[in-house]
């Protein structure tokens, strides 16, 4: 029976969540730009000309006198190649200018800040009287990006559509965008990529340890980064989830700050909206989180991989297994990638077998198994050695009192 919060079990193994711990596709080949905006240099006369197949250099004056192809709702799109005044602005796969069209709704991202605007023109043209951007500040040479892409919409513009292409044009740009497939909310794991106050978007070491997943039930479990998270997600008809987040237990680890960071943000209620591989979630008074999508597959290799890169010769660990019943606790000693020995902590049940007790690299075989056979699998990470340090499973959401948790705490050299 899947539970609405976490309570039981995740409880108990979420107790000792303060342990110390350490952790687009590419554009298709551009040709050589005239002129353009790079991270490392905003020369103006680059060696090489774009090719004579590119779009022409003449800036279009000519309105559209046909009504341009109606995108279907809420489709996303990513710019792939731009001419600004007759001069290409080179591209890179992140940060990416997106585009969304919804009726008479335009938005997206500007490499650095979302934007909006709605077509002002009732005729066949988009007319842009004003554009809404957000205010955080970027990297000079991503704010000359935006600043030269959102200033090349207007004021009046047209768009046509071809398969997954779309390409807009104006007086003074024309941007050709691909389709993005839109990145499900529910199945990825969402991993912080960056935390956005009133001015800034920032990102740091250790800031994805702090993550969210997303369950068909209307549930939703993650991590501070330090501390479990547990809630609920709803999704209206426009695509904006609403999110709310609680912590359980208290963060004693070395990621306080990130935790008091994402708690505040979370607890102040959060809506967001999917773009591309991000999903951008903000508060009503701005501020915000930003993640990215990633596999489970891919997010359980990535913290096995962290693990081996640094798993110590010997080590020692308390090890947790329990359900509906307490949990059993097992001090676990590793020689060599073998149990040397294994001594009762607190039998809740007793019916843990000391025989059984694995290394940490039977946990990770154990979560795999999970993942194989469970409707929902909720983990949190060891930031620092990548370590499953605390897992939730549901065998069946319409079954009571299957579910149960493992723990890895109390993690020492040794």
């Amino acid at each position: 029976m899947r539970r609405a919060v976490l309570t039981g079990i995740v409880a108990v193994l979420t107790a000792a969540c303060g342990t110390a711990a350490g952790e687009a596709p590419g554009t298709a080949a551009e040709p050589t730009p005239t002129s353009g905006v790079t991270p490392e240099s905003t020369t103006e006369s680059p060696s090489t000309a774009p090719p004579t197949s590119a779009p022409s250099t003449t800036p279009s004056t000519t309105p559209a006198t046909a009504p341009p192809p109606t995108a279907p709702a809420g489709d996303t799109w990513r710019a792939v190649r731009g001419t600004v005044d007759g001069e290409w602005v080179e591209l890179h796969s992140r940060p990416e200018i997106t585009l969304t069209i919804d009726s008479d709704r335009f938005s997206g991202v500007a490499a650095c800040n979302g934007y909006q605007f709605t077509d002002s023109d009732p005729g066949p043209q988009v007319g842009i009287d004003g554009i809404a951007v957000d205010e955080i500040g970027c990297d000079p040479f991503v704010t000359e990006l935006q600043d030269l892409y959102l200033g090349s919409l207007g004021p009046t513009a047209s768009y046509e559509i071809a398969g997954d292409g779309l390409r807009w044009t104006s007086e003074h740009g024309s941007w050709a965008f691909e389709r993005i497939e839109p990145t499900p909310l529910v199945g990825p794991v969402w991993v912080l990529d960056g935390i956005v106050d009133a001015q800034t978007s920032m990102t740091f070491p250790g800031v994805g340890a702090a993550r969210l997943e997303f369950f068909a039930d209307g549930t939703l479990f993650g991590s501070t980064g330090c501390r479990t998270l547990g809630g609920t997600w709803s999704l209206d008809a426009a695509g904006v989830v609403s999110v709310e987040a609680f912590p359980v237990g208290e963060c004693t680890g070395p990621l306080g700050d990130l935790d008091g960071t994402v708690t505040a943000v979370v607890e102040s209620g959060i809506t967001g909206r999917i773009d591309g591989a991000l999903l951008h979630a903000r508060t009503a008074a701005g501020t915000g989180l930003d993640f990215v999508a990633r596999s489970v597959a891919d997010d359980d290799a990535a913290h096995r991989r962290l693990w081996k890169q640094q798993e110590p010769p010997a080590y020692t660990f308390v090890y947790g297994i329990g359900g509906m019943c307490t949990t059993d606790f097992v001090r676990v000693h590793v020689v060599g990638g073998a149990v040397t020995s294994a001594e009762p902590v607190e039998m809740g049940c007793g019916s843990f077998d000391l025989a059984d007790a694995p290394t940490i690299d039977d946990v990770f075989d154990q979560l795999t198994r999970a993942r194989s056979t469970a409707v929902e699998v909720s983990v949190v990470w060891d930031p620092n050695a990548g370590f499953p340090s605390h897992v939730f499973v549901d065998e069946d959401w319409m079954v009571s009192d299957e579910e149960y948790g493992f723990s890895i705490t109390e993690f020492a050299l040794g």
